[in-house]
């Protein structure tokens, strides 16, 4: 196995061989260049003019692609001005002198205009959804109805994504999402995950990024395609920042709070944010299963308290115009407690209770997670880009539970028999990651290159002991220890043409997995050593044809795995109570995706997309019995899955004074197997709607009613009920835009509550589950400091698909 620095020192010794070489091509007579926005984001149907310097004698125009390319040929020698302009940012002026056959332009990025009349700040707003070369973006700073909420909560709101009440998160029907933070993978799945989420505040999200079919540039993993949530970053010279208090109520209260700084001039950006969160969740949950004759009928509360904390130091030095070295420290510490308490009422038929079981489960969770990185980049005039990044992740959990079981006779005054034990589950996840990417200009397009390897060592402990006589007894035969060490080394080629109103895309991306799952337990067990060595190629495509400003078309394929979770491939028992686990599986194949889609845009008023996945060899949890009474959620490659979806939406202004965002997703997900010889066929046909209604009843105060709903789905062999809800809120500024006051009520009718059910292999079971979700939510924001905007660096950092598997 390569070192990582000797992996990194080959693909820049990569990069500098190519970059001389490929500097020679030339197309001539040609003027081209890209343009973005202050979000860093490529900005299409922009105005791009050239002038001559001596009397602003138009030459020629042009409009922006989806990449926010443009292009001119057959341009003679001379002094020109390019103009570039779009309707609510600031115009742009470069002077060129044409010299050459060939210019290509740096990037060129236009500031949201801001106005100052009358000491009131005017500064245009983005639309709620927008369509941007191949993202959907969802600007959440413009929803009144996320305030108060954390970002899990807020990516219920973007289109086409959707998150159940056990913090599953799928798009478009589909799991297997890869979450990003910045353009960075989180590396945590599952509860890790959704904590790490709940401790983040939505008014630290500026929007959150679907991208149903990435380029080979970005990481294979995730078979559902990738959903980036982008963090507000101060774009403004000087020392700026802001401070927001949140408070929420709904069955117990829960606080917040956040503050950010920023300091910039020329040469150096220091930022930096913290925030915290403290409070209580209730949820109740009854679940009902049949098997082997018997019938057990369960009822539970669970306690969850939460205290997090999480924080972001980052420091930017420009070397000079065209080089930048970057350092970034991020983290998040949660300390949370949970407590429950069930029953379990158990009948050998249908009249009558034959016994009771009362289980109550209680103590620590405990999660820190440390990532450090250090980035280089560098740009030039001729469109020559080079990124370098070194990261390192560290994660580590430490559980521990106390779960008493006690079996009462039907009057519940009689003890039968009593089963106690604690569990204790210390983990440490150690990651490390460098990755190169590299681009620049060949035959009128754009070739990029670039590579990443990565290296990932995890230790995970199971300590189980029973209580006998109160004290802890080791239980050698569930007592073990499960270690996992995983290194992928990845290389890519990617290129992409503008041909007069065609774009062009196609890349290729390979990556090497070469993995080793170790678990050690006192006593014999049959999967103690697990290695796997696998090579697979990822290819992908895409091609926008604009038709004129206002129409546009794209077709994309893209082929991606799903690699197993850190957690999933622990074979280790967590327990709800003494009848019902879960358990991971050391066994467990990547699953590999197919994509395809078609998408229409008017604007960005309409937008239509057909999409089309098949997914093999998918991994689900499938509902096993053990020891005759026992039931496990064990997880395993179950069956392949088609999905198929259309979804529609549109940016709607009935008048003035109130916007409406509609985003409808129709799907089908059909799931065929074969599992311990049972036939799994597991379909239907879902509706998902939500509309964003934004009324402005001054021009300070606006009022948001948002609505969600989506009909059954299945996923794997289980079938998840109907669920909808209704959100309202009012915002308020203050003190010349500096403050603002948000108050916003969720599920008003209380009615996001979950069903499930599954009947297969010789189980029926079905479950419902009531969050606390109906909730009053206060906010205030306050925002200080410098308003001269310079536009910021946007700092994607290579450890991303690593974190988002813990």
């Amino acid at each position: 196995m390569f070192r990582l620095d000797t992996t990194l020192l080959l693909i820049c010794l990569l990069c500098t061989i190519v970059y001389p070489t490929l500097a020679q091509q030339g197309t001539g007579g040609k003027i081209s260049g890209h343009v973005k926005d202050d979000k860093n984001e490529p900005m299409n149907f922009a105005t791009v003019v050239i002038l001559k310097q001596q009397d602003s004698a138009l030459v020629k125009g042009a409009i922006t692609d989806q990449t926010g390319g443009y292009q001119f040929e057959n341009i003679p020698k001379g002094a020109y001005l390019i103009k570039i302009s779009q309707v609510g940012f600031q115009t742009k002026f470069i002077p060129i002198t044409t010299e050459g056959p060939n210019i290509t332009l740096e990037t060129a990025v236009l500031s949201t205009v801001t106005k100052n009349l009358k000491e009131v700040n005017i500064t245009a707003e983005k639309k709620l959804i927008e369509l941007s070369g191949e993202k959907l973006i969802f600007n959440v700073s413009n929803s009144i109805t996320s305030a108060g909420n954390n970002a899990l909560e807020t990516l219920r709101k973007a289109p086409g994504v959707a998150v159940s009440t056990d913090d599953q998160i799928s798009l478009k029907g589909n799991t297997g999402v890869l979450v990003m933070i910045n353009g960075k993978q989180s590396y945590l799945t599952g509860s890790d995950l959704a904590d790490m989420l709940k401790s983040m505040p939505s008014s630290n999200i500026e929007a959150i990024e679907i991208v149903s079919n990435p380029s080979a540039r970005f990481d294979a993993a995730g078979t559902a395609g990738i959903i980036n949530i982008r963090l507000k970053k101060d774009r403004t010279r000087g020392l700026n920042g802001s401070v927001i208090v949140n408070g929420n109520y709904g069955i117990t209260p829960k606080y917040s709070g956040s503050t950010d700084l920023n300091y910039r001039t020329d040469k150096l950006n220091l930022y930096g944010n913290y925030n915290s969160y403290k409070g209580s969740t209730e949820i109740t949950q009854t679940f009902d299963r049949d098997y082997s004759g018997t019938h057990y009928d369960q009822v539970g509360t669970f306690y969850f308290d939460r205290q997090q904390q999480a924080f972001k130091a980052g420091l930017d030095y420009h070397i000079s115009n065209r080089s930048t070295i970057g350092f970034l420290i991020n983290g998040n510490t949660s300390r949370n407690g949970t407590n429950s308490v069930s029953r379990t009422f158990i009948y050998s038929n249908a009249a009558s209770i034959d016994s009771i079981m009362k289980a109550t489960s209680q103590g620590p969770q405990n999660r820190n997670n440390f990532n450090y990185n250090v980035n280089y980049s560098y740009h030039d005039s001729t469109g020559k880009e080079l990124n370098v990044d070194l990261d390192y992740v560290n994660f580590d959990r430490n559980d521990k539970s106390y779960q008493p079981n006690i079996y009462y006779d039907p009057t519940e005054t009689t003890v039968l028999s009593s089963v106690n034990y604690r569990i204790n589950t210390p983990a440490n996840i150690h990651i490390y990651v460098g990755k190169t990417d590299y681009s620049q200009p060949l035959f009128k397009g754009k070739l990029g290159i670039g590579g990443k390897v990565s290296a990932v060592n995890t230790d995970n402990d199971f300590r189980f002991y029973n209580i006998e006589e109160g004290k802890n007894v080791t239980d050698s035969s569930k007592t073990n220890n499960f270690v996992y060490k995983e290194q992928v080394y990845a290389f890519y080629v990617n290129y992409n043409i503008k041909l007069s109103k065609w774009s062009i895309q196609a890349g290729l991306r390979g990556e090497q997995t070469n993995s080793r799952g170790l678990l050690k337990a006192l006593t014999n067990v049959t999967d103690e050593d697990v290695k796997r060595s696998y090579l697979n190629f990822f290819p992908s495509a895409s091609v926008s044809y604009a038709m004129n400003d206002a129409h546009s078309f794209n077709a994309a394929y893209s082929r991606r795995i799903g690699r197993p979770t850190y957690q999933d491939l622990n074979p280790f028992e967590k327990r709800m109570d003494e009848l019902t686990y879960q358990k991971g599986n050391a066994f467990l194949k990547p699953q590999y995706s197919n994509s395809f889609s078609l998408s229409y845009a008017f604007r960005q008023y309409l937008i239509v997309s057909a999409d089309y996945v098949h997914t093999r060899d998918v991994s689900a949890p499938i509902v096993e019995t053990t020891d005759g009474n026992k039931l496990v959620y064990a997880i395993q490659n179950i069956a392949s899955c088609d999905n198929m979806s259309l979804s529609i939406s549109s940016n709607l202004e009935f008048f003035k004074w109130w916007n409406c965002y509609l985003n409808t997703n129709l799907y089908r997900a059909v799931y065929n197997g074969t599992i311990d010889q049972s036939a799994l066929n597991n379909n239907t046909l879902t509706f998902m709607y939500s509309a964003t209604n934004t009324f402005k009843l001054t021009p300070l105060t606006a009022l948001e009613v948002s609505v969600w709903g989506r009909t059954a789905e299945v996923y794997g062999s289980f079938t998840n009920g109907a669920q909808a809800t209704i959100d309202a809120g009012v915002s308020q500024q203050l003190w010349g835009k500096k403050a603002t006051v948000k108050v916003a009520c969720s599920d008003i009718f209380y009615t996001l509550g979950s069903t499930s059910s599954s009947n297969f292999n010789g189980v029926n079971l079905s479950s419902k589950i009531m969050p606390e979700t109906r909730m009053l939510k206060l906010s205030f924001a306050y925002r200080f400091g410098s308003n001269q905007i310079k536009a910021a660096r946007n700092r994607n950092t290579g450890s991303s698909e690593e974190r988002n598997r813990i």
